[in-house]
């Protein structure tokens, strides 16, 4: 699964063109997502996370959702991504 996860995780940030020497991929397994990437970037000197977001539920809108708990507790620059927006772009010609 950890290799399935990594796989699509490399083939989701393709079209996003971001430089190969300066981003790795990571695939982390937890309970709480969230926290499990801020202790990750914490404690690996991370420059700046890319999250996507999805469209919200009355569930997430009320608990809050990954992207938001990263973006109001990370270190670092935090970039979230819409999954709909690059979906899109992947349709678009170069």
């Amino acid at each position: 699964v950890y290799l399935q996860r990594l796989v699509a995780l490399k083939d989701w940030a393709r079209p996003l063109h971001l430089p190969e020497d300066r981003i790795s991929y990571h695939v982390l397994e937890a309970v709480s997502p969230a926290d499990a990437i801020l202790n990750y970037a914490e404690h690996n000197d991370v420059g700046h996370i890319v999250v996507g977001a999805r469209s919200s539920s009355a569930i997430r809108r009320h608990l809050g959702s990954v992207s938001t708990k990263v973006v109001a507790r990370a270190l670092c620059s935090v970039s979230v991504v819409r999954l709909k927006m690059v979906e899109e772009e992947r349709r678009l010609p170069p």
